[in-house]
């Protein structure tokens, strides 16, 4: 009986803990549930997704502004607008493509980087391809295109005291080019990689533009991945002032 009692008493209190876990998680639940009543929903509760809901019009306007006027595009569309501070629009320059960035000149006139939506090869965001300069009446005056399987202009431009466009732009690399530059094949897509370069394109014509300078980011790579390839070295070495 004694060693009956040793194996029993240790069973049932096992036992009893468990049904008051058991009582107190059951307990637990109801007042969770009873705590947090289920909201019905009502059309205020939706979010105001993109804007969409956001108050339009002139919404402030400060003595501390800098003074002058705002140029600006809709993202959606194919016009450039300029604006006073009073919300007022005094300018609009109409265009065939959406554009990225309008650049304003002294004498009226835009510099315009647009979507061309015929670009054969590259579609990583932010591609345009096509750089425009319009008269203040809306005339066309430069309607180039930077866009081949080759090359691809994007995101933006400067426009250089001179006259002539910076430039950002992709340049193709296959995959073989990017092996022989050292890069881990694993990590080389079937396409090839995209690196960039920056040109100084001089405006010729009503259609064409010289690059007259560029750099290319493939000329200064580095690595130290595999000493058979090129651009093989020490990338703490290689820094260019």
């Amino acid at each position: 009986m004694r060693y009956l009692n040793k194996f029993l008493l240790p069973v049932i209190t096992l036992i009893l803990s468990a049904w008051c876990f058991s009582c107190t998680q059951s307990n637990s639940t109801e007042t969770l549930t009873a705590e947090v009543p289920v909201k019905e929903w009502v059309p205020e509760d939706t979010r105001n997704v993109a804007g969409l809901e956001a108050k339009r019009g002139l919404i402030i306007n400060s003595p501390d502004a800098t003074p002058g006027y705002i140029l600006f595009h809709p993202s959606a569309g194919s016009a450039t607008w300029l604006m006073n501070l009073e919300g007022e629009i005094v300018h609009e320059w109409k265009g065939e493509y959406n554009t990225l960035n309008s650049y304003l000149q002294d004498d009226g006139s835009i510099f315009r980087m647009d979507r061309d939506p015929d670009f054969p090869v590259f579609a990583g965001g932010g591609e345009s391809g096509r750089l425009q300069k319009i008269s203040w009446d809306g005339k066309m005056l430069w309607d180039f295109e930077y866009a081949t399987e080759e090359y691809h202009a994007h995101h933006d431009i400067a426009v250089m005291p001179n006259g002539n466009i910076l430039s950002i732009a992709w340049e193709a690399k296959t995959p073989d080019e990017a092996k022989k530059a050292g890069r881990k094949s694993e990590m080389v897509p079937e396409a090839g990689i995209w690196p960039d370069k920056i040109v100084e394109i001089k405006p010729q014509g009503k259609s064409k533009g010289e690059v007259v300078w560029e750099w290319h980011m493939w000329d200064h790579m580095i690595q130290d991945y595999d000493p058979k390839m090129d651009n093989y070295g020490n990338p703490e070495e290689k820094v260019e002032g």
